[in-house]
């Protein structure tokens, strides 16, 4: 498609990160309230009207998603994106495109919602690796032997997130509990979750503008060409939060039902337990980005100046993503404790801080810049939120977060890695790159899950049973 036709798509993930305001927290909400009314059997007739209450709103959501993409492609095409090889025309008809394929999908994140807190996760990671499998195979195929453009690619997003939305929205509705009626909208669902919703949408709207400004500004200020390199960095920098999500989805529910029973013993080794695994998982990952960035995205698009553009800012911006991962399950906690206050302040804090120091470090040192910026911002996160955090809840805790949660695996993966850095300086080309990279990966892999307790004690559990 080229690297411009990339800097679309990447600049549409901005709008689709602000359509996601639109969400309001209900997708969260719903996790919560399932997970919650799952263990009341008097609530089934509620759960239901629940659902389609925020079908509809969902609904409307999409339909405002639409008009606003139609409204706004020409005008963000013609004055705000600085296209070079595809005209005005074809820049604005990719983005009305995108907004289709976007709002077609916008409900399945309510679905999302809905299967993680009906304790459905296999269920849930399976639709959601078929359907990634079939919307890149398919994408892939199309490019090679239809059209290599990118109308092509959108077309096949639209026909794809149909099928996507309707299988989600059959699998949560075959598991909700049984009604004496018709499930329909209420207005007194909504009020009674409007509270915690709003505390959910608040951070929302602020972590918008803390991950998407540095898009928000080069998109601006770098020629569209120099843009799409950087969201290809990162792109791939963001897939490290695929290996953290599912673990989030399935641990929310169990988070919530703990401190609902009043569980705190059994809540703390959780707790821990699961901060172990995500640590082991997403930090051995992270090494192996940042230290063979460059040599990562050479295998992978057999194009040296691409990858000498982008990699330096896939190093920082994949450390940033990897020290935001480690929040996800302490953030998930807060939710637990309905305590919302604290994100969302944390957030507003940040803000002041990232969106001059994006907008500076941007105009000074492009790419690099805004990645520098992202990279501050989480480790403020890491070394601020979380003493803020266990000074209200699972007090004494932090030390054991530290110490004994994140540091093994860190201090493994990042030796490992660097290791294979002196042993290997240039990363071959072919199926032999891949094979490298792919024996770095679990080498380093191995080491983390080796230091960490929990991950260790699975793994050996694991063997011993086979």
């Amino acid at each position: 498609m080229g690297v411009e036709a990339y800097g679309i798509i990447g600049f549409f993930v901005v709008l689709q990160s602000l359509f996601a305001i639109l969400d309001l927290g209900l997708s969260a909400t719903l996790n919560r309230e399932l997970a919650v009314r799952s263990v009341n059997n008097s609530a089934a007739q509620s759960t239901r009207d629940l659902m389609r209450t925020l079908e509809w709103i969902f609904g409307c959501s999409a339909a405002f998603i639409v008009l606003g993409v139609w409204l706004l492609s020409y005008p963000l095409a013609a004055h705000w994106l600085n296209p070079g090889q595809l005209t005005t025309d074809q820049t604005a008809q990719a983005l009305l495109l995108l907004g289709m394929a976007a709002a077609i999908q916008w409900p399945v994140s309510l679905y999302t919602g809905g299967l993680s807190g009906l304790q459905q996760q296999v269920q849930l990671n399976f639709l959601a690796a078929t359907f990634a499998t079939i919307r890149a195979v398919g994408a892939a195929l199309i490019l090679l032997y239809v059209s290599p453009t990118i109308e092509a690619f959108l077309w096949w997003q639209i026909f794809v997130g149909l099928f996507h939305t309707a299988f989600f929205a059959r699998a949560v509705w075959g598991r909700l509990p049984v009604g004496d009626r018709r499930s329909s909208f209420s207005a007194h669902e909504i009020r009674g979750i409007r509270s915690f919703a709003g505390g959910i949408a608040g951070t929302a709207i602020v972590v918008f503008l803390l991950t998407q400004t540095d898009r928000i500004v080069l998109s601006r200020l770098l020629p569209l060409a120099e843009f799409g390199a950087y969201v290809l960095a990162a792109s791939v920098a963001a897939m490290l939060l695929r290996f953290v999500h599912p673990i989030s989805n399935a641990v929310s529910p169990q988070f919530n039902r703990l401190v609902a029973a009043g569980d705190s013993e059994q809540l703390i080794r959780f707790y821990h337990h699961t901060n172990q695994i995500v640590a082991s998982v997403v930090l051995p990952i992270a090494a192996v980005l940042a230290v063979f960035s460059i040599d990562i995205l050479r295998v992978w698009t057999s194009d040296p100046a691409l990858s000498a553009a982008a990699g330096p800012a896939l190093a920082i911006l994949v450390v940033g993503t990897a020290l935001n991962g480690l929040m996800t399950l302490p953030y998930a906690m807060q939710l637990a404790f309905a305590w919302t206050r604290l994100g969302f302040w944390m957030n507003v804090a940040s803000l002041i801080f990232v969106v001059p120091a994006v907008w500076f470090l941007g105009v000074k040192y492009g790419g690099i810049g805004a990645a520098m910026a992202w990279l501050l911002l989480n480790l403020a996160y890491v070394t601020i939120a979380i003493p803020l955090m266990h000074r209200r809840i699972l007090q004494h805790e932090m030390r054991r977060w530290y110490l004994i949660d994140i540091l093994p695996a860190l201090l493994a993966s990042a030796l490992v890695a660097v290791a294979w850095r002196l042993v290997v300086p240039v990363i071959p080309g072919g199926l032999s790159g891949v094979a490298l990279l792919a024996l770095i990966a679990t080498t380093t892999l191995a080491a983390a899950v080796a230091t960490s307790a929990g991950p260790r004690r699975m793994v050996i559990g694991w063997m011993m049973h086979r």
